[in-house]
């Protein structure tokens, strides 16, 4: 049976009611324990039900948009997000908080954006696909050019949708005539 239930502070409830279940159906004891929610610097939820919600396994998540995810995280959010999601030493995260007190424009905070998104995807899908990543991200926002086969793909058969049906399907408009 189940001896902890585990949960984001929104599930309170359900978990209270779980404990008090499992102890009246099982006369079994289990202890509920809740985190704090975590949030982006702007208050927005971070979850499997939030908007853009991240996932670990690569057949839900190519490792390239895993590793855009954290790319993409807000100036705000990078600091706190290394200590949370990364294994580096607290020191050095706090020197690199430092210096991005002091930095000014955009170089050394998109450093530690990179950093982060680095060490987050090593973590789950291990640093072998770091390169290919490195170089697609490049060929796309630096216009060097390159290699593009790591990026996402959808095929679709011919004649199966229309290209606006498409762009309504993925939310890019939500009517035929936006």
């Amino acid at each position: 049976g189940v001896e902890l239930q585990l949960g984001g502070s929104d599930q309170w409830g359900n978990i209270v009611s779980g404990v008090e279940l499992t102890r009246r159906v099982e006369q079994g004891k289990v202890i509920g324990l809740t985190a704090p929610l975590l949030q982006t610097a702007d208050g927005r939820k971070m979850g499997k039900t939030a908007a853009g919600a991240v996932w670990l396994s690569p057949e839900k998540l190519s490792p390239f948009d895993y590793w855009q995810f954290w790319r993409n995280s807000a100036d705000a959010d990078v600091i706190r997000f290394m200590k949370l999601f990364t294994e580096l030493e607290l020191s050095e995260i706090e020197e690199m908080a430092g210096q991005l007190a002091t930095e000014t424009g955009p170089t050394f905070v998109n450093a530690l954006k990179r950093r982060l998104a680095d060490e987050c995807t090593t973590l789950l899908h291990g640093a072998d696909c770091l390169p290919a990543i490195h170089e697609t991200a490049d060929s796309l926002f630096k216009n060097k050019g390159g290699n593009l086969a790591d990026l996402p793909r959808v095929e679709v058969a011919e004649a199966s949708i229309s290209v606006v049906d498409a762009l309504i399907a993925a939310e890019f408009a939500k009517s035929k005539g936006e």
